[in-house]
Formats: structure tokens, sequence, C-alpha cells
């Protein structure tokens, strides 16, 4: 019972409410920031499905098709233009490089593989 009825200094009250107030900003400046990248408009969305398109595209490459077909060709998926480019490394090693390009023609992401393709 004593223990309730001791004053506490006002410092004290002072050092925890000014301790509640830089963690509250804190927090509401985290809040806003991961609001701003998650929205819709931001170049975090287009970037995810650039990465993933054109690691689909690199999987499903035909090593053959590459060996017989070694030039460039670029498709457009969403808003968003896929570029092609193959070029020869070796007599059967070819260098693949996918440039992913906005409708400004800026680029977003490139991705490169090696492709061994023997007969």
């Amino acid at each position: 019972m004593a223990a309730l009825l001791r004053k506490i200094p006002a410092t004290t009250l002072v050092e925890t409410l000014v301790a509640m107030t830089i963690i509250t900003l804190v927090t509401g400046f985290s809040m806003v920031i991961f609001l701003m990248v998650s929205a819709p408009g931001s170049s975090v969305g287009p970037l995810l499905q650039a990465q993933q398109t054109s690691s689909e595209m690199m999987d499903t490459l035909n090593p053959n098709h590459i060996r017989i077909k070694n030039t460039g060709s670029s498709i457009q998926v969403g808003n968003l233009w896929y570029a092609k480019k193959v070029s020869r490394r070796d007599r059967d090693l070819f260098q693949v490089e996918i440039e992913v390009m906005d409708n400004n023609e800026k680029s977003i992401y490139t991705r490169k593989r090696l492709i061994y393709a023997s007969e």
C-alpha cells in the first residue's frame, strides 16, 4: 500500500510521454512508407511482375530453338515490353538477355542467362 501512495517524480512522467510520442511518430512514418511502397502506382508492382515473367520466359526457352534461330524478338505483356537478345559466346554457348521496358521505353529490369545448346 505504501508503494501506491508514493509520489512519482514529474520528470519520469515527462520522459514517458516523450518516449511514447517518439514511438508513435516512428510507427506512423513507417506505416506511411509501407503504404507508399505497396500502393498500386508504385514501381514495386511492375518490378515484381517483370521478374516473375522474365524468369518464366527463361525457364521455358528451348536450347535447340536458340541454336537454330538465334535472333532477338520482343513481346508485350500487359503494359511491359520484353525484349529478347541472343548472342553467341562460343560454338555451343549462347547468352540470352531479356530486358523489360515500360511504355516509355525505360528499362525496368534485365535478366541474363548462359545457355549451352549442344547438337
